[in-house]
């Protein structure tokens, strides 16, 4: 965790999973203290912890509002996911390391989430399995009964519910981009998600209406999207050139401001700030990770 003032130490939290991992958000719930990550470790890569949706707990196990109390690293990342996937690479990397599923997170609306390309390690083919994909919209997906299995990861956009002291985690299928990996997700703040893929497009997902509306196309992949929570503009990260582009709300081309570089090193993730800075982290498996700020 990086703290608001340069001078102050960052806090590091630690895991015993040895596992890779791609993404991670922030529970917006302040009380939880929690982070939702994905474990995304590629089919060779010896990790001692499955594929799927995890938890980095912030939190020490003697605060009641603590859910990691009882867990067998606490604070610090789950040894074994709360939605377990299949370990299934893509053909894509990142700063040299492999692309492997599930890919990006964005939060959704009533306390669930967004994942791109996740397909749950627990499915069946039985007569009676549930099934939870578009064609049935409202249908959830849980540990207690067999889910229908799917031909495969890539292309899915899957709500998924975290787990609590009461009840299990669950999941559904919102839509599928055949023949698309999704690599970058973000809430808008009307309540809409851009979904950004492999291909260079850009989709709007409506929660409401269940339907989606394609944006803007690129010359390459979609990286990474965030939005400035106040203006209302977007900004990507594309494997293309320029490297970061801005929109509209609406999505029509915009000029970058004058502190953000259209094609900085590397391969970034960004994120909008509060403080009104944009961030840009590159994560470098090899070498040396960093965190860069562009005042806006």
């Amino acid at each position: 965790m990086v703290p608001p003032a340069a001078a102050d130490p960052v806090t590091t939290w630690h895991g015993n999973a040895n596992q890779n991992m791609g993404y991670a958000l922030v529970d917006p719930d302040p009380t939880n203290r929690r982070v939702v990550v994905t474990y995304s470790c590629c089919s060779t890569c010896g990790c001692q912890a499955q594929n799927g949706l995890t938890l980095l707990y912030t939190c020490e196990p003697t605060d009641p509002n603590c859910g990691c109390a009882g867990q067998t690293n606490c604070p610090g990342f789950l040894d074994a996911p709360f939605l377990p996937a299949g370990y299934e690479d893509t053909a894509l990397s990142f700063n040299g390391t492999q692309v492997v599923t599930p890919n990006a997170l964005a939060v959704g609306p009533r306390n669930t989430y967004y994942v791109g390309n996740y397909r749950p390690a627990t499915c069946s083919d039985v007569a009676n399995c549930v099934a939870c994909d578009p064609n049935n919209p409202g249908v959830f997906c849980d540990l207690t009964q067999p889910n229908c299995c799917d031909d495969a990861a890539a292309g899915r956009l899957v709500q998924f519910t975290l787990p609590t002291a009461s009840a299990g985690p669950t999941w559904r299928v919102a839509a599928i981009y055949p023949g698309e990996l999704i690599l970058g997700l973000a809430t808008g703040r009307d309540g809409s998600v851009m979904v950004g893929t492999d291909l260079g497009n850009l989709y709007r997902w409506d929660p409401v209406a269940e339907t989606s509306t394609l944006v803007q196309t690129f010359g390459g992949a979609v990286f990474s999207i965030t939005q400035h929570r106040t203006q209302g503009d977007w900004y990507l990260e594309l494997r293309a050139e320029p490297k970061i582009v801005r929109l509209s709300e609406a999505g029509a081309p915009l000029a970058l401001p004058a502190g953000v570089p259209a094609s900085p090193p590397m391969e970034g993730v960004l994120q909008w700030a509060p403080d009104g800075q944009l961030y840009r982290l590159i994560g470098d498996a090899d070498g040396t990770s960093t965190l860069t700020p562009y005042p806006l």
